[in-house]
């Protein structure tokens, strides 16, 4: 259930000193490698999210001021991040790679370009092309206009989407360019590419709300019982007595997972600057959530929906002979 050494390193390395609980920072962001990265956790699906600064990208003529600037634009109330914008190319192209190692596994994610055109953008008659390349060598391409985008406001587009595997981490390589048309562009401002779960992970509810909720009781027994699956709705809550574990609807989202996802789903951190008592306490936890999943001891694991909409698969084709699941 720990975490792993990046995402504790991630903390201690980050460009602010973290002086609050162990989650809320991961939650509203954390900004490493000088504000040319930002890691934060999605709270509609729990998974790990990640924004590539335009610092990071390779940018050709980037360094040329004749053609590029860097601005630095507020990002938050106390960070500031620098931003490329074009002040005339004729041969564009930006882009930059990510590890897949970092991200969560299971999840289908996408990669999508943040920018925004000025006042006096021009020079985008020809589309441009957006390339994502995966770790096992496929390749999602496709060209966009820009000329209806809207000026002066932040705009996405999606470069590709994947599916996170353990068989096929790595690093994936993302793209934007335009270098047919041969005419000059100028006035577009790259941000730079987030790296995010995409939301259909997340279950609601459809149709008539239900007179009654629904309280789903699984007795975890042995390694069997952890690759049950499991389908949360994000007004269920969840409860673990043994450990007076109680997550409230909505804490995690929506999720198709397992008995032993639901579990790891994510992991507890903290920082340098966490007082000895509340960081042995923090362990203390995290020491009874792994000796749940190394099941010394049944214990249980309860879903209780008020819309109803959330379930446990049994062991068995018929439920009522699985005396375990309530």
């Amino acid at each position: 259930m720990g975490l792993s050494k990046w995402e504790e390193d991630l903390l201690k390395n980050a460009d602010a000193v973290i002086d609050k609980s162990p989650m809320e920072p991961l939650y509203a962001g954390v900004f490493f490698n000088q504000n040319r990265k930002k890691y934060w956790i999605d709270k509609a699906t729990f998974g790990n999210c990640f924004m590539v600064f335009a610092r990071d990208f390779s940018v050709a003529w980037g360094s040329d001021k004749r053609y590029w600037d860097w601005p630095s634009i507020k990002e938050t109330s106390e960070v500031f991040i620098d931003v490329a914008e074009l002040l005339q190319v004729s041969w564009l192209s930006v882009g930059s790679k990510f590890d897949t190692a970092n991200l969560t596994v299971g999840m289908n994610y996408e990669v999508v370009f943040v920018m925004m055109l000025k006042e006096d953008s021009d020079g985008w008659s020809a589309p441009v092309t957006f390339r994502l390349d995966l770790p096992n060598g496929n390749k999602q391409q496709h060209e966009e206009s820009l000329l209806k985008k809207p000026r002066l406001q932040w705009f996405e587009i999606q470069v590709g989407e994947f599916m996170v595997e353990p068989k096929n981490d790595g690093i994936i390589k993302f793209m934007l360019g335009e270098t047919n048309s041969g005419g000059w562009k100028r006035g577009l401002v790259v941000k730079g590419v987030v790296i995010r779960p995409k939301n259909f992970l997340q279950l609601k509810a459809g149709g008539a709300i239900p007179a009654k909720g629904k309280k789903v009781t699984l007795i975890i027994r042995n390694v069997n019982d952890l690759s049950r699956d499991v389908i949360k709705s994000d007004t269920a809550s969840v409860k673990i007595p043994e450990i007076d574990l109680e997550l409230a609807g909505g804490t995690l989202g929506g999720l198709v997972t397992t008995v032993e996802g639901l579990e790891r789903v994510h992991g507890f951190t903290f920082g340098d600057s966490l007082d000895e008592d509340r960081r042995s306490k923090w362990l203390d936890f995290k020491a009874r959530l792994l000796k749940l999943l190394n099941i010394e001891e049944p214990w249980t694991l309860i879903l209780d929906d008020a819309l109803a909409n959330s379930f446990i698969a049994p062991t068995t084709d018929d439920i009522k002979d699985d005396f375990q699941l309530t």
